[in-house]
């Protein structure tokens, strides 16, 4: 028998692990490819046509103009979307939601790189990659210009970039992690709630690496402070239009970075929440996470878990680490606001990264499962049969999300904007009831260049 038909009987035949070595199987060449133009075509047929709710419209006009977003200002989304804006893509809003679908099939492929390099088969990493991907809070962002995919691509990038770096001991991968660190951290601070994670890991069992070389060490520092420097963009552009404060000091900036304003806007809202509201946040978290990943898939990843505790406990610490820094740690230390409809709709963009986890644990669980299955149970499937009906997960996840991910034929933003100048005369001006008005004024105002675009909000440079 050749060595090629040996291998593919022995990985029809191994122990219910679905993990190998590292990857030299033929199919991997298009592995990538499919882990990164799949969502991505998904993405394109469902992406919203023009300006949404929420943040984008505010998102949209940073990125039109080089103005501060929100704090802490995302200033690697600002510069990002900024060149985004010049796609040779329909309108500007269209081109800044295109790039949160690059991001999300770029969160897709890293995702799909690291396990692949962390030893899980094709089929599986394929697979969770895909779930993940096809998650409703993950493509509900993917498909609008929001910050989160971009977040969710730089975690996946660094922790690729760590494991190449724990594979080969080349220091170059280590400074092109802590670089994506630093670039990263401008995204969101989601990515810098989940560092320790990643730094843990790096860490373990190498640190005599960087004892023993400090030119590695001192290179990854320079590395981070180098991705960090993106933040030099909030003083340098805090005298544009938009800009919610003027950053002219240490203490000024160290307030934006660090969100101080949250504190007290809207009463408190944000911040003042107890621990009773956590644990109504994490009750809730856990709650659409069945509908975020198909129902009753949602089970697999009890035996999953348990899988990677005796098989791969390094990643099965990662996923829990992850788990745990993303929704009880970001609720209990990062302070946590009064649970609401309205913020408990908010804080499930927070939870992206937690639900990719969930995600690679479904689909070990579905593999461990259908293997047990077919040692114990005296169930006949060939390990191609098996690899489908793992292929099969994201299928699902993908056709239960479809509809309630679609943003396709979304118009509401854009035509309640309109309605809301359209009858403006000149010297008018709309006092906002929320940031909703707000930000689709500024869209109208910065982005479409309607002139009767004019509210009181001293925040945006139109003070009364």
């Amino acid at each position: 028998m050749s060595r090629g038909k040996q291998k593919d009987k022995n990985e029809e035949t191994s122990p219910a692990t679905g993990i190998e070595n590292p990857p030299t199987r033929r199919f991997d060449q298009a592995g990538p490819f499919v882990a990164f133009f799949l969502p991505l075509m998904v993405y394109g047929l469902t992406l919203a046509p023009t300006v949404t709710l929420e943040d984008s419209a505010e998102y949209i006009s940073v990125a039109r103009t080089l103005g501060l977003a929100h704090p802490p200002g995302a200033p690697t989304w600002s510069l990002i979307g900024h060149l985004a804006t010049y796609f040779p893509l329909g309108n500007v809003a269209l081109r800044t939601n295109a790039l949160s679908a690059l991001c999300g099939a770029g969160a897709c492929l890293f995702l799909f790189l690291w396990l692949r390099n962390l030893g899980l088969t094709l089929a599986v990493s394929l697979a969770a990659g895909l779930t993940a991907s096809f998650s409703r809070c993950i493509w509900g962002q993917a498909v609008v210009t929001e910050v989160y995919a971009m977040n969710l691509m730089m975690i996946f990038l660094c922790l690729f970039l760590v494991g190449r770096w724990r594979d080969t001991e080349d220091r170059r991968w280590l400074w092109g992690a802590a670089l994506a660190g630093g670039i990263g951290a401008g995204v969101h601070h989601l990515l810098i709630l989940l560092s320790p994670v990643i730094v843990v890991w790096a860490l373990w069992g190498k640190w005599r690496i960087l004892i023993g070389n400090p030119v590695t060490a001192i290179g990854a520092v320079a590395a981070l402070a180098i991705g960090f420097s993106v933040y030099l963009y909030l003083p340098l552009r805090s005298g544009s239009e938009i800009a919610w404060e003027r950053i002219d000091s240490f203490s000024s900036f160290y307030a934006y970075f660090s969100r101080e304003m949250y504190k007290t806007a809207e009463g408190g809202v944000w911040t003042l929440g107890t621990l009773k509201d956590a644990f109504l946040f994490m009750g809730a978290f856990f709650k659409n996470l069945f509908w975020d990943l198909g129902g009753p898939l949602i089970f697999l990843a009890i035996p999953g878990w348990i899988h990677l505790f005796k098989h791969r406990r390094d990643l099965g610490l990662i996923l829990t680490g992850m788990l745990l820094m993303n929704v009880p740690v970001l609720l209990l230390l990062a302070g946590t606001s009064i649970f609401t409809p309205t913020s408990e709709y908010i804080n499930q963009f927070y939870y992206l990264p937690a639900t990719a986890a969930v995600a690679v644990l479904i689909v070990v669980g579905g593999r461990w499962t259908l293997d047990w299955g077919t040692q114990h149970m005296g169930a006949h499937l060939s390990g191609w049969a098996r690899n489908s009906l793992v292929l099969a997960i994201p299928i699902i996840v993908l056709a239960a999300n479809w509809k309630a991910s679609d943003r396709s034929d979304y118009w509401i933003a854009d035509e309640y904007g309109r309605n809301l100048v359209r009858n403006l005369e000149p010297g008018d001006a709309v006092f906002p009831l929320m940031n909703n008005e707000s930000f689709l004024l500024m869209y109208f105002r910065h982005v479409a260049e309607d002139p009767r675009a004019f509210l009181l909000d001293d925040r945006f440079g139109w003070d009364p």
